[in-house]
């Protein structure tokens, strides 16, 4: 194939990828709304009394004692595994039933309600909000998980940008290196054609 025709057939073939490629590429530069896509959502603590005190243990490498609208929470870890235990007994603390989620995460939410807005359901282990917000607890660490339908459009432009088209890892990763052979071949033609030019 000659290479005028080659260069044409292979940038046909790498012109939407290279569009969407660089239309992504400017919201990453740019991020436009990353700030409240990605927040970070804490339970919100409240004061402890001063008479509550714990005895660290040697094996602990990390301690967290604070108090929510749920009561004192223990938060220790070891190598990089957490437990959540009673700060009293120092038994594991039973994990919340859906009540305490929705309490929870109401508190939690009520420093931003221009985002979260009201609590409007609780399924499958996870809080909505009015706002299209969903809210998971993860009870070992204390750890609240927010994603809107911003997060989710920024997630989509990620695997748009990252040729992350087919829904599963090794079928991407043959699509995303062909798509870059695709590139180099397009590299390659320009340069042969701008060579033969330069030649004759």
């Amino acid at each position: 194939m000659p290479a005028t025709k080659a260069h044409r057939v292979v940038a046909v073939a790498v012109a939407v990828p290279i569009l969407l490629w660089s239309l992504t590429g400017i919201i990453f530069l740019t991020k436009p709304g990353y700030g409240e896509a990605y927040e970070t959502l804490l339970p919100k603590t409240h004061p402890m009394p001063d008479a509550l005190s714990i005895k660290p243990q040697v094996h602990w490498d990390e301690v967290r004692l604070f108090r929510t609208i749920l009561g004192d929470h223990l938060l220790v870890r070891q190598g990089s595994t957490w437990q959540h235990l009673e700060p009293v007994t120092g038994k594991n603390k039973p994990d919340p039933s859906e009540e305490d989620i929705v309490l929870l995460v109401g508190d939690a939410i009520s420093a931003n309600l221009a985002r979260y807005g009201k609590i409007s359901a609780y399924r499958n282990g996870a809080v909505t909000t009015d706002t299209g917000i969903e809210i998971t607890l993860d009870w070992s660490r204390m750890a609240l998980a927010q994603q809107g339908r911003d997060t989710r459009l920024i997630d989509l432009l990620y695997k748009i940008h990252y040729l992350q088209w087919l829904g599963n890892e090794k079928p991407d990763k043959i699509f995303g290196v062909l798509g870059l052979l695709l590139l180099i071949a397009l590299f390659g033609t320009g340069l042969s054609l701008l060579l033969g030019k330069k030649e004759k």
